[in-house]
């Protein structure tokens, strides 16, 4: 505690408070989806993870920051792209908060389906030149 209390200048309160929040929010979202890059999700998987990406969603919403809000909800699109169906991707591609998102950073993140062979996934995939970018 007095090791957060001396980076931050003082007591958690007020505005020091929030920026603890954001920094802690941000954090978790980057040890989150470090840790979900690492596994392969078949469909049965890909829904119990959506329900805990939700479950994680609903504890930072107490953050009340926007950015973190934005950092969970592309999560959770993210995470639907593992159960949509292949012949669905497109759309769910460039929808609000994933089509702001590194193409390449899709790929790798589409690749984790278990059924990314199988069913040819990367041929339903746009192209680079295609990402739409807002």
């Amino acid at each position: 505690s007095s090791g957060i209390n001396a980076e931050y200048g003082g007591p958690i309160d007020g505005e020091n408070l929030q920026h603890v929040m954001i920094e802690i929010g941000v954090r978790f979202h980057g040890a989150l989806l470090d840790h979900l890059m690492g596994y392969q999700y078949n469909v049965v998987g890909a829904m119990q993870l959506i329900q805990d990406v939700h479950k994680y969603s609903a504890t930072v919403k107490r953050f009340k920051d926007p950015f973190v809000d934005e950092l969970f909800e592309a999560l959770n699109k993210l995470c639907n792209l593992l159960v949509v169906p292949p012949d669905q991707l497109i759309e769910f591609w460039n929808l609000g908060s994933l089509a702001h998102i590194e193409h390449g950073f899709l790929v790798q993140f589409v690749k984790l389906r278990a059924d990314y062979r199988k069913n040819n996934i990367q041929s339903k995939l746009p192209s680079f030149g295609t990402h739409v970018r807002a």
